[in-house]
């Protein structure tokens, strides 16, 4: 990994920190809970832009961004459904 590579992986880090919490919280809500559902939001909603942004580094090959970035968000919902904090890896690791 290169200085730029590691440099831009810490930033992305710090701005998504305030979103690592809330899988905690996520955890511990049954489904059926309106809390739940709200959490859930935020997460997809907070860390939308690095959908966007995966998606970005694979657009230009023939396939339209915008079909991109619906896979990748579509991606983005499925792994935050999938993310346990409880395993030890952080969700940007995981997610990407």
């Amino acid at each position: 990994m290169t200085v730029k590579q590691t440099e831009s992986k810490r930033s992305r880090s710090n701005e998504y920190a305030h979103l690592a919490p809330l899988f905690d919280e996520l955890v511990g809500l049954e489904r059926g809970d309106p809390r739940h559902a709200e959490v859930r939001e935020c997460l997809v909603t907070g860390y939308l832009p690095l959908a966007e942004h995966i998606a970005q580094r694979f657009s230009g090959k023939g396939i339209a961004k915008e079909d991109l970035v619906q896979v990748a968000s579509v991606g983005l919902i499925h792994v935050v459904d999938r993310f346990d904090p409880g395993q030890g890896a952080d969700f940007l690791s995981y997610a990407v």
